[in-house]
């Protein structure tokens, strides 16, 4: 019993699916230059949506180690408030463009910190960026978009910036 092609993406023959009915999203960010091209292009899903875009920063937890000194805990105290404020700068920046923007600022595993934000927040998309690290930012793991899909408890959408 062959069917034809029409018949096969009929309606019928297509399941339903929910509305697209985005409400929240997530934008996680490295508040590097990359950061700011994956706002817009949020800043624009989420106009088309009315949406509200939370911006998540995660700053890697302290490391834990036997010799850890005070200065070494003092750099990590001031790497993580320059961050803060720069994750603050970024949000009023986006927020001028788009009113309906917050930030947050988290400790720990990227990934993990994006799916309990999207959890806590009640989200309904992340809009992650991807870019290409070289040989060695690949070989350490430094690529985050993988294991931000991987982990996501909501749909994905990977912001891929085009080289020119």
């Amino acid at each position: 019993m062959n069917r034809t092609l029409e018949e096969a993406i009929s309606t019928e023959a297509i399941p339903e699916v929910a509305d697209a009915n985005v409400q929240k999203i997530i934008v996680p960010v490295d508040l590097s230059g990359h950061s700011e091209k994956t706002a817009s292009y949020a800043i624009a899903l989420a106009k088309s949506f009315h949406a509200s875009i939370m911006f998540v920063h995660v700053f890697p937890a302290e490391p834990i180690t036997e010799f850890g000194t005070c200065d070494i805990y003092w750099s990590y105290t001031r790497e993580r408030d320059a961050a803060k404020e720069k994750l603050v700068s970024f949000g009023d920046k986006m927020g001028r463009v788009y009113p309906r923007c917050e930030t947050e600022f988290r400790i720990g595993d990227t990934a993990d910190e994006v799916r309990l934000a999207v959890a806590a927040w009640n989200a309904d998309l992340i809009v992650t960026a991807s870019y290409h690290p070289g040989f060695l930012g690949r070989l350490l793991g430094l690529e985050r978009a993988p294991q931000i899909v991987k982990r996501a408890p909501c749909p994905v959408v990977v912001y891929h910036e085009v080289q020119e």
